[in-house]
């Protein structure tokens, strides 16, 4: 994923000083990737007729260099073959004009639950020509329970198409996060791009039946800001650290603090900087935020001053969010 460019010398070394100043948060359980598949899906059949089997993109052009072959095709496991159908289905019955390509990110495991053990598989659809910076690939999710002996795997849910995150076409890891024995959540923790970059945090989970986004927010920034009559510009940079923590609620909480930086402390100004359209506390903008889940979205409950804890295990640094995409 690319930085913002073309900064004058003065930026750059500023930021490559700020940049030297994150901290890494570890404690990430989700387990090692053996890397993804890509599959398509052409818009030349009809979406009456039969399903077309899964292809797994290669270039095949007969005067290509042997010694840049494609690894072998290797064929799609029971469950990657469900989920593919559904995708294939769900797409050649809207109008495309581009082939779709669809791409597996990391399975997710859930814990063993009495009724089975389960997973998830995520997929990233796009067309094949959408590679700008603002392409944003559409994510479905499919739960599966493992079979018994020699029984295929069972598919329990299918979220296709449900929202649409990532970068040049290419989309940000998928994270699971408990919020209970018997319901989980999964995150993102990526950047948006635009005039800037913006680390975000994105939250999914089952509402009535069906995968929704509970919690979409930027937790840091790297950008300009034009301010004042004469319009002077400004470098914003911010960051924050974030955490899951058990709160009141059945659910956990989640903890977001802000760090504004000793030389921008002009970020703190509720009225003209660039937290003017947030609720300010004392007239300042809030360094602590926590939100609650309701059932439906998690919603701001504390906003307030606090000074920086002097560790922060277990959190996320907005500054360490996924450059490299699925």
């Amino acid at each position: 994923m690319l930085k913002p460019q073309r900064l004058s010398g003065l930026r750059h070394l500023t930021f490559t000083w700020l940049a030297g100043l994150a901290l890494l948060a570890g404690c990430d359980q989700t387990p090692p990737h053996s890397g993804p598949t890509t599959t398509v899906t052409p818009t030349a059949a009809s979406p009456t007729g039969p399903a077309s089997p899964p292809e797994t993109v290669a270039d095949k052009s007969s005067d290509r260099d042997d010694s840049q072959a494609p690894a072998p095709v290797t064929q799609p496991s029971p469950e990657e073959a469900i989920a593919l159908q559904r995708l294939q289905a769900y797409w050649l019955g809207r109008e495309n004009e581009q082939v779709i390509e669809h791409r597996q990110l990391e399975p997710l495991p859930l814990p063993d639950w009495s009724r089975g053990s389960r997973f998830i598989l995520t997929y990233a659809s796009r067309g094949h020509l959408e590679t700008c910076s603002a392409c944003l690939p559409w994510l479905s999710f499919f739960e599966f329970r493992r079979g018994t002996g020699e029984a295929p795997p069972r598919l329990v849910r299918a979220d296709i198409a449900v929202i649409q995150l990532g970068y040049r076409g290419q989309a940000p890891r998928p994270r699971l996060q408990m919020l209970g024995q018997h319901r989980y959540a999964i995150t993102f923790f990526w950047a948006s791009h635009g005039m800037g970059t913006y680390p975000r945090l994105t939250v999914l989970t089952r509402i009535k039946g069906r995968m929704r986004d509970v919690f979409d927010e930027a937790i840091g920034g790297f950008h300009d800001l034009y301010e004042g009559e004469g319009k002077e510009m400004s470098l914003v940079y911010w960051k924050s650290f974030h955490s899951f923590q058990p709160g009141r609620g059945p659910y956990p909480d989640l903890h977001v603090e802000r760090h504004f930086l000793e030389n921008q402390r002009w970020l703190r100004d509720a009225r003209h900087g660039a937290f003017a359209d947030e609720p300010s506390v004392n007239g300042q903008v809030p360094t602590r935020l926590v939100y609650r889940f309701d059932g439906r979205r998690y919603r701001r409950v504390i906003a307030d001053q606090h000074p920086p804890r002097q560790h922060y295990e277990c959190w996320k640094d907005s500054d360490d969010y996924d450059e490299r995409m699925d």
